[in-house]
């Protein structure tokens, strides 16, 4: 290895542990919130490395951007019907199963009525349906050939190890749990495609493995 490469992973490795203090200094005091937590009319769940403008940016590790350090194990820290819309990609399917509804109903508390939850997951379907076709015919999905994926059955590892993944979804089961939550006018839509321009902020190098479901409360 360079000495560069030695002086990078050691830069990395502090900032990750300056990151791990702030975060436990921060998380869950919401006197420590940025102003913006105040101002802004939309919410941005589970935001990681990519905070957005106009958007109030909580997620559980601290970064540049992030407004609100949180555990979604616990209520979100907004009085009822606040937010024009929320914004949550790729975030409460890495809770246990036991989390991932009451979050649900957190963001339907917190939301305006008639305001619009758009939310993405990675699409379960895809990766059952490529091991169900490999083992039948023995013919690779084209998500299994974009992905690299030999057999079907390196398709379903790929969803439980590659990303921490706890609670797996379709459309149906994801349909399922927002009305148990309290939303209405439940729908898959597509790639930057929905009722509010200002949610359509899904990224790009997600598109592949998404399913992009909006919901009204």
């Amino acid at each position: 290895m360079a000495l560069s490469d030695v002086s990078t992973s050691r830069s990395l490795l502090s900032y990750a542990k300056v990151q791990r203090l702030i975060s436990r200094i921060i998380r869950n005091k919401p006197f420590l919130f940025s102003k913006r937590a105040r101002t802004e009319p939309f919410l941005n769940v589970g935001c990681g490395l990519f905070p957005l403008d106009g958007f109030v940016n909580l997620d559980w590790h601290w970064c540049p951007g992030v407004d609100v350090c949180w555990d979604l194990r616990k209520p979100y820290p907004f009085p009822n019907d606040l937010f024009e819309g929320i914004y949550c990609e790729h975030c409460i399917d890495g809770l246990p199963r036991e989390w991932f509804v009451p979050n649900l109903r957190e963001m339907h508390r917190v939301l305006k009525p008639g305001g619009t939850l758009r939310i993405s997951f990675c699409d379960s379907e895809l990766y059952v349906d490529a091991y169900v076709r490999w083992r039948t015919d023995r013919t690779p999905t084209p998500f299994m050939q974009e992905r690299g994926h030999r057999t079907g059955m390196q398709a379903l590892d790929w969803i439980y190890h590659h990303v921490t993944h706890q609670t797996l979804v379709d459309f149906e089961t994801l349909e399922l749990h927002l009305r148990e939550a309290g939303f209405r006018d439940i729908r898959r839509v597509g790639f930057r495609e929905g009722r509010d321009a200002r949610l359509l902020q899904d990224r790009a190098e997600r598109r592949p493995e998404s399913i992009y479901v909006e919901a009204v409360k």
